[in-house]
């Protein structure tokens, strides 16, 4: 664990990498405002509680890591839940995509780190390589954020295909974009998943707590 000021991160560092989720927003606020939206969403759509479980189910099985170790986890991971649910596959998807992608977009822009994105968009414009890299599919919510960045990665890409803190994605990344490792600081908001990643592979880690 390291601190700095941002003089240092633009002496120290040629390449920023970012987690999303905890780290470009705040995550406790969001939850707040999600848990509402699933209480009034249930009472108008009684028969609809089965789709919250399979979200629910679905951040478990991530957190837990399961069929990690399988090629395309993540086909596994929706096939688990539409033959637990009885839903097609698809229907697990638009229920996921609906809950975890789409919804949120309205909120994500409310409760963004204002502070770690300014600096991350001055760093930016003075070339440093800012790559932002989720467990999670970003494309769409990243969207909603101001941010300039030169790569986005997410597990589910090929290049990808693990989860945090396994480190086969981050490794890929940095061949990919070629910058010494001593260049590279990670930016997260798990010490168990952010910060042993980038431990696993010998890149400077900050919490962003302590940005």
């Amino acid at each position: 664990m390291i601190s700095l000021n941002y003089g240092d991160y633009m002496n120290k560092y040629d390449a920023f990498i970012i987690d999303f989720d905890g780290t470009l927003y705040y995550k406790l606020p969001l939850k707040m405002c999600m848990l509402i939206r699933i209480v009034f969403y249930l009472v108008l759509h009684p028969n609809k509680y089965k789709d919250i479980f399979i979200v629910k189910e679905y951040r478990n099985i991530r957190k837990k890591r399961m069929y990690v170790d399988y090629d395309k986890f993540y086909d596994k991971q929706y096939m688990y839940l539409a033959n637990k649910y009885h839903y097609s596959i698809d229907d697990v998807k638009n229920i996921i995509n609906m809950w975890m992608f789409i919804i949120p977009k309205k909120y994500i822009l409310l409760f963004c780190n204002k502070k770690l994105i300014k600096m991350l968009n001055k760093l930016y414009e003075l070339n440093k390589c800012i790559i932002v890299y989720s467990d999670y599919p970003i494309v769409d919510k990243i969207n909603c954020l101001n941010i300039k960045y030169n790569y986005l990665f997410s597990s589910e890409d090929e290049i990808i295909n693990c989860m945090k803190p396994d480190n086969k994605g981050l490794i890929n990344i940095i061949k990919l974009i070629n910058i010494p490792k001593n260049k590279i600081l990670y930016i997260g908001d798990n010490d168990y998943l952010d910060g042993a990643c980038a431990k696993k592979t010998s890149v400077d880690y900050i919490n962003v707590k302590n940005i």
